[in-house]
């Protein structure tokens, strides 16, 4: 998988009737891994073959797109670059979208629930007694980079709908933090803010281990404007934090609370639907969702409400 690309090994007969496999970069996340070995089962299922590709922006696309339609009967994209997945599509290539989703595209998507995915996590740590419960919203950081995250913006919906339904909603505790993952570091604001707000939990819309979080918590904690109901559960290590994808210390049993998708599942449904857009290329184009679950942890804390009626 590792490898800049494979399409150069399929064989003469497969030429023009293979599967596509298409993202911008090499990658070494683990999601783009599953989502690959979830194509490439589907497709051996199936006794068609399957191939790497990677298109450099920044080189000719349209060049790059010649190539690929003499191997390609379909492909399945990751990219997040919208220009490049509507140009792909404008080739005449069918294409599917998945784990990137795209607005406003007449192509077929693939996505998780990132929804319901965010309502599990919020409705968890109702249970564990929460009820100030902060969201750490990078959503519009991104937007103002040029990066417009649909994810992020369906996870933060989530949120407000599940904090909404539960009568706790307080847009006081949607924290605006940066598009990566400075707000770990010690001067950046977020978490002084937070020890402010009364919030017992938060909801990070990203991969990124408990503890991590934890040390910034309790290094902000010891500030003299910190609300007593956060230094009270950040004391007794019963601060709640649930996140979006699993992400785990090396050699460490202490398990984060996520939220999961299965992402094989993802990859074989990119195929599936890419097989009946091939055999059917006036269907209408669809929007699939993942489901979610929720795995639990040791971060989901105690708060001020636990076992109480």
């Amino acid at each position: 998988y590792f490898l800049p690309k494979n399409s150069d090994l399929v064989s003469k007969e497969k030429l023009g009737n293979s599967v596509v496999f298409l993202h911008s970069e090499v990658s070494r996340d683990i999601n783009e891994v599953l989502l690959w070995k979830g194509a490439r089962e589907y497709c051996l299922k199936n006794g068609s073959n399957i191939a790497i590709e990677n298109l450099d922006p920044n080189l000719k696309v349209a060049t790059k797109l010649l190539e690929i339609k003499k191997i390609a009967a379909g492909i399945i994209s990751d990219f997040s670059n919208k220009e490049i997945v509507l140009q792909i599509h404008k080739a005449g290539i069918p294409i599917i979208q998945i784990y990137h989703p795209m607005e406003h595209l007449p192509i077929d998507t693939i996505i998780q629930d990132d929804l319901s995915g965010i309502q599990l996590a919020y409705d968890h740590l109702i249970s564990r007694g929460h009820r100030r419960i902060c969201f750490l919203d990078k959503s519009l950081a991104l937007i103002k980079s040029g990066n417009v995250s649909y994810n992020h913006l369906r996870r933060k919906l989530g949120y407000q709908f599940a904090a909404e339904q539960s009568g706790t909603f307080d847009p006081e505790l949607i924290l605006q933090i940066p598009a990566d993952d400075q707000f770990l570091e010690p001067d950046n604001e977020c978490f002084s803010k937070l020890v402010k707000t009364g919030a017992t939990a938060l909801i990070f819309p990203n991969c990124t281990n408990h503890q991590l979080i934890l040390k910034r918590l309790h290094e902000s904690a010891k500030k003299p404007y910190t609300h007593k109901n956060t230094a009270n559960v950040i004391k007794k290590n019963n601060f709640g934090i649930v996140t979006w994808g699993e992400y785990t210390l090396k050699n460490s049993p202490d398990l984060t609370t996520y939220v999961n998708w299965n992402k094989e599942q993802m990859g074989q449904e990119g195929v599936r639907r890419l097989f009946e857009r091939i055999r059917d290329p006036n269907l209408p184009p669809v929007i699939i969702n993942i489901p979610t679950t929720l795995v639990i942890g040791n971060s989901s804390g105690k708060g001020p409400y636990f076992n109480k009626t």
